[in-house]
């Protein structure tokens, strides 16, 4: 293949990827892409005008994640967010397109055989007046990594192989040959353009132990090239239905629902029970009816926090909050007097100071927030944190913090 041409140059680093998943020329451009500043700089310099309410920056920094504001009536009642349910699919992408992306998924299921194929809710289009409206339409996981994930990939190692500075952004945005093709069939940040765009949930829980509320946050690795550890919020989840009842779980609510048992308690994922031909059967859950408790008498409070786009793979974000204003809530799931479950692998770092990815061992960590509602200075750093994971929790801290 011509490696002058950049998909030509892609194809040809997907195909050697998959040959040697330990490509330590690729992990290395892609590692040096995604701890560049610069890479968040050209995506804030990309998408500024594109998304409703700006580019996600905290401190001066930009994160590649753009925001969408919710009007106050929506937040509280995040099932009032989803629009229709429908097939609608306005654009096709080229041919080129789907053979790189073919190449892609492929290179993945040689690394990952375990990895299925689910079905998801993905965006169909976002109404951005009001009322702002969120229309969907189904789609599955691998079309999702095929005209998502690969946007990530071919992100990093065309940045990683020319490490642009800003007056190149230009020149550069245009070696970006599958986001172009999006670009060209109208902004991503609100249609489908093509794509299989799977709609994420992320919950940034806060609660109380003692007087001091303290953030769960988790860690994961991403399965790119450049594997890093990164800090998420827990649960993050797909919007996905798991039985053949597409419209009755074509809630918000009932995903996070879902994915708090799976996430924070280490319940067995209910897509791989008998218990799919009843989606509904975890709200019997002990953990689940005490949460239900909570929210029932005031003592908790879910709700959206706003939408975010992850720039590295143009995915939308349903971001929300869920405050737990009583100590009870940890100390009856530490405690081993009752039926509650414990959370999974949970820990409380001993120093609030320098906590990175590397240096939290465990998966499920609580930070302790400051007086105001404040993080510990650097923690929510652009490479430190998976795009969606910043976001819900920047939006979840800003609620905490206008209650407090």
């Amino acid at each position: 293949m011509d490696t002058a041409n950049p998909l030509d140059y892609l194809n040809t680093q997907i195909l050697h990827w998959e040959e040697n998943p330990e490509n330590e020329t690729l992990r290395q451009q892609q590692l040096q892409a995604f701890h560049s500043p610069r890479l968040y700089e050209f995506l804030a310099w990309q998408y500024q005008e594109l998304a409703p309410s700006g580019i996600l920056s905290v401190a001066g920094r930009p994160f590649p994640a753009a925001l969408i504001e919710l009007p106050s009536s929506l937040r509280s009642s995040p099932d009032s967010l989803l629009g229709q349910l429908r097939q609608v699919r306005q654009q096709a992408l080229p041919d080129t397109f789907h053979q790189t992306s073919e190449y892609y998924l492929n290179a993945l299921k040689s690394q990952l055989p375990a990895m299925w194929d689910g079905e998801t809710y993905c965006l169909s289009s976002l109404q951005a007046d009001e009322p702002l409206q969120l229309h969907c339409r189904t789609g599955t996981y691998f079309k999702a990594l095929k005209t998502c994930d690969i946007l990530e990939f071919e992100l990093l190692t065309q940045f990683g192989k020319r490490m642009p500075d800003a007056a190149e952004f230009g020149a550069f945005s245009e070696e970006l040959s599958l986001r172009q093709m999006l670009h060209k069939n109208g902004n991503p940040l609100l249609g489908d353009c093509g794509r299989e765009a799977a709609i994420g949930i992320s919950l940034a829980i806060f609660f109380r132990k003692g007087n001091d509320y303290h953030a769960l946050l988790r860690t994961c690795t991403a399965r790119n090239a450049y594997s890093p550890r990164l800090f998420h919020s827990v649960p993050s989840l797909m919007m996905q239905p798991v039985s053949a009842d597409h419209q009755g779980e074509y809630s918000i609510l009932h995903n996070i629902f879902r994915e708090y048992l799976e996430e924070v308690f280490d319940h067995p994922e209910i897509e791989h029970l008998s218990e799919a031909s009843a989606p509904k059967a975890f709200y019997q859950h002990p953990d689940m009816e005490y949460l239900q408790q909570l929210l029932a008498r005031g003592d908790a409070q879910l709700e959206l926090s706003g939408m975010a786009v992850d720039l590295f793979k143009l995915r939308p974000e349903i971001c929300a909050v869920l405050i737990i204003d009583t100590p009870e809530w940890i100390e009856n799931h530490l405690s081993e007097k009752n039926e509650l479950s414990r959370p999974a692998d949970l820990t409380f770092p001993a120093s609030q100071s320098k906590i990175t990815p590397s240096t939290i061992e465990s998966r499920i960590f609580a930070v302790q927030l400051g007086k105001n509602g404040n993080l510990p200075a650097d923690i929510l750093l652009p490479d430190h944190f998976s795009p969606p994971g910043a976001a819900a929790l920047f939006l979840g801290l800003r609620t905490l913090q206008q209650r407090l």
